[in-house]
């Protein structure tokens, strides 16, 4: 290398420098919040002007969704989110999900503005941003984490569909030219057309809230809270889910239709119910319904025994549900089929954890 290169490369190297930032951005989800911390810089020779993530770190989990916190109680849950960092962001941003879209925008507000508060006190010079966000917006986030994740931002290839299921709310976002309700992205200098559909209502908490006592979605013989006891008829448990997801929330005629050929991951509830049944490495509709059905018709009392080849978790006894809930929707509701999608449940992608929390450091803006 000679001298006019090395005096070009420590050139790009200070600019580098010069405009690294860290951006905390915590996700305040229906039944906990969690801080992500990003690090990184603005490669200014970069064709694509997307920043260079340099540091990913994901905090561990508060539990209680900010809308379930007591204002006397704020500011213990605030600092409780920062434990781990001594960092100071440059950038911070408190994005609110499903939880708070479920309480009233008089409420939503005066919480926001608490939270906003805090906040300041503890890092007065950085640039804050406390809101709740649509769920249109969350998957848009989700789909540009996955996507910059993956490389496709880069290498300009296809990109990838993401279908992301919370305790309140699910998302399904995919790039396309054709449907309803599409926007334009901007990430860096590229720009894209996306659907971002989001219904609240349909993440796995309460949805399976609506059926604790229909024994049709819950292993044999486990207890039910009106005394029965479950049947786990997965087939059935599917046809007593379908009107939720079609006739109240009408996802069959409200969703873009997703070309063939497409593909998507699955993330958050879908990939952990499919850990559970060990199907990640193997998914396919097919499996899910099969699994789902072996997993169902279970006797109860063995698997709480650790009788079984499933692994014990307190949320075990909703793996029934959740596969024939998790069916329906896909099948029946995005009508996704095994012969035109491919579907991949996945946590991490080279081993970044994928959310939707990388969003608004690549799409401020948003």
């Amino acid at each position: 290398m000679n001298i006019r290169e090395l005096s070009y490369l420590a050139a790009i190297l200070v600019s580098s420098s010069a405009l690294a930032d860290t951006t905390f951005v915590i996700d305040a989800g229906s039944s906990g919040s969690r801080l992500f911390e990003y690090q990184y810089h603005h490669d200014i020779s970069s064709e694509h002007g997307l920043p260079v993530i340099d540091e990913q770190i994901q905090h561990k989990d508060i539990k209680g969704g900010i809308q379930t916190v007591k204002e006397t109680d704020l500011n213990t849950y605030i600092d409780s989110l920062f434990v781990e960092t001594k960092t100071i962001p440059d950038h911070l941003y408190f994005y609110s999900t499903a939880g708070m879209r479920t309480i009233s925008a008089t409420e939503r507000n005066l919480v926001n503005q608490r939270v906003k508060d805090a906040l300041a006190k503890r890092f007065p010079d950085a640039d804050i941003k406390v809101k709740t966000i649509t769920g249109q917006t969350e998957g848009a986030y989700a789909w540009l984490t996955a996507n910059y994740f993956n490389g496709a931002f880069f290498n300009s290839q296809k990109t990838t569909g993401i279908m992301d299921l919370g305790g309140a709310s699910t998302q399904i976002t995919f790039e396309t030219n054709t449907g309803d309700d599409l926007f334009n992205v901007t990430v860096g200098n590229l720009n894209f057309t996306l659907s971002s559909t989001s219904y609240l209502g349909l993440g796995q908490n309460l949805a399976i809230s609506q059926y604790l006592n229909q024994a049709a979605c819950f292993p044999k013989d486990y207890p039910l809270p009106n005394d029965q006891l479950g049947t786990g008829e997965f087939g059935e448990c599917a046809e007593k889910v379908e009107p939720l997801i079609n006739d109240v929330q009408s996802v069959n005629t409200k969703s873009a239709q997703l070309g063939a050929g497409s593909d998507l991951y699955a993330i958050s509830g879908f990939f952990f119910n499919s850990s559970e049944l060990g199907i990640n490495d193997s998914f396919s509709l097919s499996k899910l319904k099969e699994t789902g059905k072996h997993f169902c018709s279970q006797p109860w009392e063995e698997v709480e025994q650790g009788k079984t080849d499933y692994k014990l978790n307190p949320h075990l006894y909703a793996g029934c549900f959740n596969a024939a809930y998790q069916y329906t929707l896909i099948s029946k509701g995005y009508q996704l089929t095994d012969d035109t999608n491919h579907i991949t449940p996945i946590r991490e992608l080279k081993g970044n954890a994928i959310s939707w929390t990388l969003g608004p450091v690549l799409a401020p803006d948003l």
